[in-house]
């Protein structure tokens, strides 16, 4: 049965990294844990509503709140340089945990605060656990009828499911076993237009497990392949 552990994190200091999201092999070197986790998306919504269906589920994961840039001179230690930074002040931060271990909240809580993003040397992007909820995918009303998809976080491999044309792609940098690693990837918040005759439920299922086959497993353990459906209709004139 699939599971899925919903977190949210509230940050106690600025952020450094990505202003649109957090791939989740941060969280996962935060906690020292192989976890199958979802990318995090930044929030203002302070507590958790239990999702009725398909649509409610994705309600948090396509509002994210937008993080405005602060600048600040500092003076770089090893070579003596005045050099800017940039920055964000988040409030809210959640990830979507597959299959999680039945002692992961306590493991949260006996590290606290964790840090996410970059500097973490300078003390950036310490937060805690504000609130958790855990949802059973099987209990959800999924969609029957759908004409598009989104993507929430970004896809190394387009599915054969979607009509081909041209997409933007961008470079994703995840850091592994402290390396760092630069991958092409389908930039997310774009939209495709599906082919008729689909499993329309089999589909939305697997954009919340990130499981579509044409992706790279591996990957959808950091948190790429989320998609939700759409049922976009054309209108009669």
């Amino acid at each position: 049965m699939d599971k899925i552990l919903r977190l949210l994190f509230r940050f106690h200091n600025e952020y450094k990294g990505d202003p649109r999201f957090i791939m989740g092999n941060a969280l996962r070197h935060a906690l020292s844990l192989q976890l199958d986790t979802s990318i995090g998306i930044f929030t203002d919504q302070k507590r958790f509503l239990v999702p009725q269906s398909y649509q409610d589920f994705f309600k948090i994961r396509i509002n994210p709140s937008f993080l405005h840039p602060h600048f600040e001179l500092f003076l770089e230690k090893i070579h003596g340089h005045r050099k800017f930074r940039c920055f964000f002040t988040p409030e809210f931060v959640t990830f979507d945990i597959l299959n999680p271990p039945e002692n992961l909240l306590d493991v949260i809580h006996s590290l606290e605060p964790i840090q996410l993003g970059g500097a973490r040397n300078c003390g950036f992007g310490a937060a805690t656990l504000h609130d958790s909820l855990t949802i059973d995918i099987a209990k959800l009303k999924f969609v029957e009828d759908a004409s598009h998809f989104t993507l929430i976080a970004p896809m190394v491999h387009m599915p054969s499911m979607v009509h081909k044309y041209p997409w933007r792609y961008e470079t994703i940098n995840l850091w592994n076993n402290g390396k760092s690693n630069a991958v092409q990837a389908v930039a997310p918040g774009q939209f495709f237009r599906l082919k008729s005759e689909l499993n329309i439920q089999k589909i939305a299922r697997e954009g919340i497990l990130r499981k579509e086959k044409s992706h790279k497993r591996l990957l959808g353990q950091f948190g790429f392949g989320e998609f939700i459906l759409n049922n976009w209709q054309k209108r009669d004139n």
